[in-house]
């Protein structure tokens, strides 16, 4: 039992994890302490959605500049620990801010060398997986750690250290942890330049690279920036304007904000769990689908819900659906669509766009619609984009093997990078 557990895929899986954990913790550590950023520094709600725009905005494109990068030179890890290493250094110089101009600068950088990690860690991921695992395995990486840490960890933490040492302070602790990740990928993670054995096989009939037209050729990468962009939108709506809202609007002591989010994060770590993995069995459309639909009444119960503290805690828990299911667009769907070299390629594009659409334009929109028509506006725009996500989520082409196998043959199970090869 202890052999199987002690294999170079889960020593794989659990770097690239924490990797990408500290990626979202850094990202959304700025959210919590907000209600003290935002009275030092003057700050309206349509300043707040900006700052989360920059960091959506430059992860974008670095997220595709970048994964292209990594498929074309091979040099996958070198990049993945540059990029660590620049995106702990930008969480230290926020807490140097003096002025909402270096902030919004500090973050676009930040967005900047966080943009092109999970591609990267997904595509060095999909390599390392076997078959079976590799839904799994690509949700724990995106969901579990970033659940754990900044969804659980995050608000807690950084209430804690706030209220202790001050904003500023709390951003300079956070940053090591991301330094020390850096190091360990630096030392234990393999440096694979040259492709592995299914991404041989998938170079000998598909270009050395796919540009973003021959991409967007297979129907569920163009599908699939458009579902993973509504979803993001609902992420957003709730990272960004959650935590302001339950304090400014509820009344509610940060403590009990933070209490709350970490419930949401909670929520995150054990549907990362369950749904990517009852995608494998159940199939990607239909699990996405339902999961997310239901997700929509999560932003409508941080409104709405007027019941002791420990009973919104778990309404929230329990309808933090979709937070499970965002690997199945942006990162499952696309491995089992493309040829495994161009895997970066292609996770980067849909998280490119997304964050795009819904990291950028999505904040901007709701915090200037929260300045006019009030702040409840960010969390009913979340709700309807999650609807949209699910109902967009239909007409993908299925992949998951277990299915793929019944519909086309053993065959396609067995060699899930071109399961949906017709869709060219």
């Amino acid at each position: 039992m202890i052999k199987r557990l002690l294999t170079y895929e889960n020593a794989v899986l659990g770097m690239l994890s924490l990797t990408f954990g500290l990626v979202f913790f850094d990202r959304i550590a700025l959210t919590f302490v907000l209600p003290q950023v935002v009275p030092e520094l003057g700050l309206s709600d349509t300043q707040v959605g900006l700052l989360g725009a920059a960091v959506g905005l430059c992860w974008a494109i670095s997220g595709y500049g970048f994964g292209a990068l990594a498929d074309r030179s091979g040099a996958r890890k070198s990049i993945l620990v540059a990029m660590v290493i620049g995106f702990s250094l930008c969480t230290f110089f926020t807490g140097a801010a003096a002025g909402f101009l270096a902030l919004l600068l500090v973050r676009a950088l930040m967005g900047l060398t966080e943009g092109p990690v999970l591609p990267i860690a997904q595509s060095i991921m999909a390599e390392e997986s076997s078959p079976r695992r590799l839904g799994f395995n690509m949700g724990v990486l995106q969901n579990t750690s970033g659940a754990l840490l900044a969804g659980l960890v995050a608000p807690v933490l950084m209430v804690a250290l706030a209220e202790r040492f001050g904003w500023r302070q709390s951003m300079y602790i956070v940053a090591v942890p991301g330094l020390v990740m850096a190091l360990l990928l630096a030392l234990f993670l393999r440096a694979r330049r040259v492709p592995g054995p299914q991404a041989a096989v998938a170079a000998e009939t598909s270009p050395a690279r796919l540009t973003v037209r021959q991409l967007l050729g297979y129907r569920n990468i163009w599908l699939g920036v458009l579902i993973a962009s509504t979803q993001m939108a609902w992420l957003m709506m709730i990272l960004i304007f959650a935590p302001l809202y339950l304090v400014r609007t509820r009344g509610m002591a940060p403590p009990d904000m933070g209490f709350v989010m970490m419930m949401v994060g909670l929520g995150a770590l054990l549907w990362g769990l369950i749904v990517p993995a009852l995608s494998d069995r159940l199939g990607r459309k239909p699990v996405y689908a339902v999961f997310t639909f239901l997700a929509a009444s999560l932003p409508l119960v941080l409104v709405h819900f007027n019941g002791p503290l420990a009973w919104l805690g778990a309404a929230v828990f329990c309808t933090n659906l979709a937070s499970g299911a965002t690997p199945i667009p942006m990162s499952i769907v696309p491995a089992e669509s493309v040829p495994r070299h161009a895997v970066a390629s292609a996770v980067g594009l849909i998280m490119g766009v997304a964050e795009i659409i819904g990291g950028v334009i999505a904040p901007v929109l709701a915090g200037a619609a929260a300045d006019r028509w009030g702040p409840a506006l960010p969390l009913y725009f979340g709700a309807g984009a999650a609807v949209l996500s699910a109902a967009l989520a239909l007409f993908l082409i299925e992949t998951a093997p277990s299915r793929r196998s019944r519909e086309t043959g053993a065959a396609v199970a067995l060699n899930p990078g071109f399961a949906n090869k017709e869709a060219l």
